[in-house]
């Protein structure tokens, strides 16, 4: 049974980590391009926000008192 040496492992992913970075960014990209551009958003959302006085008198009701 043959060992298996981290070494070994972590040089030769070290020597190709130009082309593993490559193919991150590429995915990446195809992943984004079709996010931003193919795919229909399926939830939407709303508010409204009511601004209330917190004075007394009903006269100047866009002024809050904080």
């Amino acid at each position: 049974m043959e060992e298996i040496r981290l070494e070994e492992i972590f040089n030769t992913l070290w020597k190709k980590k130009i082309g593993i970075m490559l193919i991150i960014c590429v995915f990446i990209t195809m992943g984004l391009v079709y996010t931003f551009n193919f795919v229909t958003p399926k939830y939407t959302s709303s508010i409204t926000m009511v601004l209330v006085s917190t004075n007394n008198d009903n006269e100047n009701n866009s002024t809050i008192s904080i």
